[in-house]
């Protein structure tokens, strides 16, 4: 298991870039992420597991921090507010 604290942002280097990017992206503009992070940010753990690859699910406490940290709680949560976001920011 990964050892950090989920209050170091040095914590955040173990996200691959394209995640980091498309989870600011979501934040940002609701712009649609893959499967994996769907499930994370539908608060998922069961789908976020069985979709990960092998480096996001070493990373997964670190995207977890960094989302609770650094994106809007009403972006993230439950599928509810998953839809809702998505929803709110449809062309």
């Amino acid at each position: 298991m990964n050892s950090f604290s989920f209050d170091d942002p040095r914590c955040y280097d173990l996200i691959q870039p394209h995640i980091r990017i498309a989870i600011d992206a979501w934040a940002e503009t609701g712009c649609p992420v893959g499967h994996f992070l769907t499930a994370v940010l539908s608060n998922n753990l069961i789908d976020a597991v069985g979709q990960a690859d092998e480096m996001n699910l070493r990373a997964l406490p670190a995207i977890v921090a960094y989302i609770y940290n650094e994106i809007p709680s009403g972006c993230w949560g439950s599928p509810e507010k998953v839809k809702e976001w998505r929803d709110s920011h449809a062309s």
